[in-house]
């Protein structure tokens, strides 16, 4: 039996990334803010930063204050959708089958693609060494039986960025994990700290009737998730089939005749 088989492809800071490439060595970006959102909350950082306490999602303001000296840029939506468009050019030629709700993240269908490419595991690297190389930034790639285990296999990869999740063994196998791969936010984190919980394992044996109440609606899907109890399918994003097809003329033609009829000779290519 063929199970289901989920890719995601996560490129950790891509938006930093894109605007740090964009500017001069000494104007790079150490964070970067949502300038028309209410109270700009940051959006990204550099790691050592976030590793020092300057999350996504503190007010602009709050980050001034307590880091007068960093470079900080607002946030350009159409020039770092645009840097992302040739990652997604590269995953559709694995599968038409593609979600993508985040830039600098996705998620493939690989059912029925293990025939073409061998192993999820064969299939996974063939994949990270493509958008690697496309996209010339450090990718991490994660293989699950559903998007929850996809994503967080591809935030734990840190030093073989691939890790493939075998089906069926998802809680014994994520349950050393540490509760900041899970995509829980930073308060919940802070809170189930002070509970002594400091893993998937731990966080995955609390009692599931007070989950909602005390860790909220992300803390619930994280937990259903870990109980493989989460029913998400994919997004699948429709891309239109493109088919171009030219005819080189040596002389500049102006006769509708003959236009015409070469028009007919590219058509009947297609």
């Amino acid at each position: 039996m063929e199970h289901n088989l989920i890719i995601c492809i996560w490129i950790p800071r891509f938006a930093l990334e894109v605007n740090a490439r964009s500017q001069p060595l000494a104007a790079r970006p150490d964070a970067i803010y949502r300038a028309e959102a209410r109270g700009q909350p940051l959006l990204m950082a550099r790691e050592d930063l976030e590793d020092d306490g300057l999350y996504p999602g503190l007010p602009l303001h709050e980050v001034e204050a307590r880091w007068p000296t960093l470079q900080l840029h607002a946030y350009e939506h159409e020039q770092v959708a645009a840097a992302f468009e040739p990652v997604l050019d590269i995953l559709y030629t694995f599968s038409p089958s593609i979600e993508s709700t985040t830039i600098g993240h996705a998620y493939l269908d690989g059912a029925g693609l293990q025939k073409q490419h061998g192993s999820p595991i064969q299939l996974a690297k063939l994949v990270h060494k493509a958008v690697e190389v496309g996209s010339t930034c450090t990718t991490y790639v994660g293989v699950g039986s559903n998007k929850f285990v996809a994503d967080v296999a591809a935030r734990a990869a840190t030093t073989t960025r691939i890790w493939a999740i075998p089906p069926g063994q998802e809680i014994q196998t994520l349950s050393h994990l540490p509760l900041e791969t899970l995509g829980l936010p930073p308060n919940v984190i802070t809170h189930l700290h002070t509970l002594g919980i400091r893993n998937a394992g731990a966080f995955a044996n609390l009692p599931a009737g007070s989950i909602y109440r005390r860790f909220g609606p992300i803390g619930l899907r994280v937990y259903q998730g870990l109980h493989q109890r989460l029913q998400e399918p994919l997004q699948v994003q429709t891309r239109h089939l493109v088919i171009q097809e030219g005819l080189d003329l040596d002389w500049t033609e102006t006769n509708p005749d003959r236009l015409q009829f070469a028009c007919k000779m590219l058509t009947d290519r297609l």
